[in-house]
């Protein structure tokens, strides 16, 4: 009888044995699955990363807003200018991974104050502004859903060939924002030729925009560090204030802003 017994008790151990070790098994890759999720980018860690810039950007233009003078002046220029140079120099380096999160920080405070200086120098020349900033801030929503829903779909495929020819569209456009800086700033103000460029800026900016959304997939495929998501969502903050001022510059050539009586 206790020949009999014995093998059963030592299966019994055996099997509670492997068990245990099976449960500990278990335990420590959902740890390891946890710690991954808390070390690598997700896509929710990317919305609130976007958000936070852009209350950033918010706070820092209500400021400016309110602090900067309602007349236009050579001073006032001259900082729009400084603090566009600034933002073109932190684009360029934001690429260091090392400085992802300052640089992307420290571009939305100079973004917002940006934005405040602006706003007030269109506040001074049309008095529906703000109604107008709605309409674009409401448009960009719409253009948001579109674009991700195409890009989820696979509609709109990002590869190779859609970076080069964003990247030659990118300059040719910055090539005639100069000239029209320069040269031709009265002449397009309510041309056509106007609205053909701010609709041409509005169409690269949703391709920019695939971008942004297929290179937020990728980091959260390849579980790349979660300091990678700062530079992702500076991404989505330059496409979405250069979304805005197209759709803004599209509306004036338009008419659709009232000009303040003196």
């Amino acid at each position: 009888m206790l020949n009999e017994k014995n093998p059963k008790r030592s299966n019994l151990f055996f099997n509670n044995l492997l068990k245990e070790i099976s449960e500990e098994k278990n335990k420590k890759s959902n740890e390891i699955i946890y710690l991954k999720t808390k070390t690598t980018c997700t896509h929710l860690s990317i919305f609130v990363k976007t958000l936070f810039l852009f209350l950033l950007v918010f706070v820092s233009g209500l400021f400016a807003f309110f602090l900067s003078p309602e007349t236009i002046s050579i001073s006032a220029m001259t900082k729009i200018g400084i603090l566009s140079l600034i933002q073109f120099f932190l684009i360029i380096i934001r690429c260091s991974k090392k400085y992802f999160r300052r640089i992307a920080i420290f571009y939305s405070l100079i973004e917002g104050v940006n934005f405040g200086f602006i706003l007030r120098l269109l506040n001074y020349h049309y008095s529906n502004i703000f109604f107008i900033s709605i309409i674009a801030l409401l448009s960009i929503c719409l253009l948001f859903i579109i674009i991700h829903s195409l890009h989820a779909y696979n509609i709109i495929e990002v590869n190779n060939k859609t970076r080069i020819f964003l990247s030659i569209s990118l300059f040719i456009l910055f090539i005639i924002y100069v000239l029209q800086i320069v040269f031709l700033s009265k002449s397009l103000e309510h041309s056509f030729l106007g609205l053909l460029i701010s609709g041409f800026g509005l169409f690269i900016a949703c391709l920019t925009l695939a971008v942004d959304l297929e290179d937020s997939r990728y980091i959260v495929q390849q579980r790349l560090s979660k300091e990678y998501e700062w530079r992702i969502a500076m991404g989505f903050l330059i496409t979405f204030v250069f979304m805005f001022w197209q759709i803004i510059q599209i509306l004036i050539r338009l008419g659709f802003l009232k000009e303040r009586e003196e």
